[in-house]
């Protein structure tokens, strides 16, 4: 298939496109097209480049170079698994790990922005960037690479439907260094309005890679290592504990501690020169003081790496919640979310059979795994299950009864079957369990309805 892709297309004759993210003037030179594979009956992300940059073979050959070290990260919990990398159609792809939204459409950090993040919540989700970022860099020292992200953004950070972080784009943004114009202008807009746009630039001779808003200092003058991505996460730790300006639908510059930073200023320029010598501005939270240094302006000052930054974030964890942090999944339990995973995004696309077929591994290896009973009730529920579905809103009540979201999924299958007066008590439930839950104020307020 040569030309544009479009929705409905079959990539490589197995891949069928459902969805087209990013593009011309939208994420930089990328493109993903969520597929089906009819093969293996999965959903997978397709990354690519867009069609103004394939007649490039260095590009190509960087592509193909740079993902096949994101492939050789294998599988760990925090990362967004690449599959493996394979020309089709005439164009190189990587093939990824979909990353579903979860029924409010989130499925990065920059959608959670929107809203308030509870410090716990922070913590739990920079805690498992650190375990990934630290399992990245050992890998890429078993292969003899040195390790740097250069593209730590909240677009960048992904968040699963059950709440777990995955760090997506491994090395990617070294491709993006290849293809970079010497003439690339430096007063160019940089501003919020296009958060998935990566700026690219050559200063002085050296190439300069990353989306400025979260840049280190060094990273815009060509010297960036490690601590230039223990710089641009402390700014995403800066966004998720900053609590103002949350009702927007984009996510403001203003979440960035150089809000100051006057609209006309927002250029490459004007960004280096915010990071270089604006002071960050305080927050009240007891992550101000990981925040500040995360922030230094010279490298040395900070956390040297994200080890060091773990251990100062599993400590104040430890003060705030008064118990340890999450340790890592074990084997039997990452293996029954990888499962959960897959159902969820096949269950995004309509393919329900092959959900609830990944569901039903997923409880196979894990029993008592409450999310995967509700994921598999909601398919069934789709499908007119009605009975399959309340027994496993049941099963998943039954481990944890205090999950607020299965007794409210349970009440859409009662209502179905004209269970009202158990409709109206499991919202109820769900309501004491959970009264910030809106869904479940709504489902009770149609029951009342329908009951006349």
């Amino acid at each position: 298939m040569r030309g544009k892709i479009k929705v409905g297309d079959r990539i490589g004759g197995r891949f069928e496109v459902y969805r087209i993210l990013g593009g011309e003037g939208e994420s930089g030179m990328g493109i993903v097209y969520v597929c089906y594979d009819h093969e293996s009956r999965e959903v997978f992300a397709l990354k690519t480049f867009q069609d103004k940059y394939l007649s490039s073979k260095q590009m190509k050959d960087s592509f193909k170079r740079e993902a096949l070290l994101w492939v050789h990260l294998e599988r760990y919990p925090y990362i967004v698994r690449a599959e493996y990398v394979d020309e089709l159609d005439y164009r190189l792809f990587i093939i990824l790990e979909f990353i579903a939204p979860d029924k409010d459409g989130r499925n990065t950090l920059t959608h959670y922005l929107r809203s308030d993040i509870s410090l716990k919540q922070a913590l739990e989700w920079s805690i498992q960037f650190c375990h990934g970022m630290e399992y990245a860099r050992e890998k890429f020292e078993e292969m003899d690479r040195p390790f740097v992200h250069r593209d730590i953004k909240p677009d960048n950070i992904m968040i699963t439907s059950e709440g777990a972080l995955k760090i997506t784009d491994f090395g990617l943004a070294s491709v993006w260094e290849e293809a970079v114009d010497a003439t690339t202008d430096l007063n160019e807009p940089a501003d919020e309005s296009r958060p998935g746009l990566s700026f690219l630039r050559v200063a002085g001779g050296k190439e300069v890679v990353g989306t400025p808003p979260w840049m280190a200092p060094e990273q815009f003058e060509g010297n960036d290592d490690l601590r230039s991505d223990v710089y641009s996460f402390g700014i995403a730790l800066y966004q998720m504990a900053n609590n103002k300006f949350k009702l927007r639908e984009r996510v403001p510059v203003e979440y960035i501690p150089f809000y100051k930073l006057p609209f006309h200023a927002r250029t490459v320029e004007g960004w280096y020169r915010a990071h270089k010598t604006e002071s960050v501005p305080r927050l009240e939270t007891r992550l101000f003081p990981v925040i500040k240094r995360c922030l230094e302006k010279s490298p040395t000052s900070r956390y040297s790496d994200f080890h060091e930054l773990r251990s100062d974030l599993e400590r104040l964890y430890r003060a705030e919640t008064g118990s340890s942090p999450p340790p890592l999944p074990k084997v039997e339990e990452f293996e029954a979310r990888e499962h959960s995973n897959k159902g969820v995004s096949l269950a995004s696309l309509g393919q329900l059979d092959e959900a609830i077929e990944e569901y039903r591994n997923a409880i196979e290896i894990r029993p008592d795994y409450a999310d995967a009973h509700v994921n598999l009730g909601n398919v069934l529920r789709v499908k007119g299950q009605l009975d399959d579905a309340i027994r496993e809103y049941g099963k998943a009540i039954e481990i944890r009864p205090d999950l607020a979201e299965a007794h409210n999924n349970l009440v859409t299958a009662l209502y179905d079957k004209g269970q009202l007066d158990e409709a109206i008590s499991e919202c109820r439930k769900a309501i004491e369990i959970r009264p910030d839950l809106a869904e479940a104020h709504v489902n009770l307020g149609n029951v009342l309805k329908a009951k006349g």
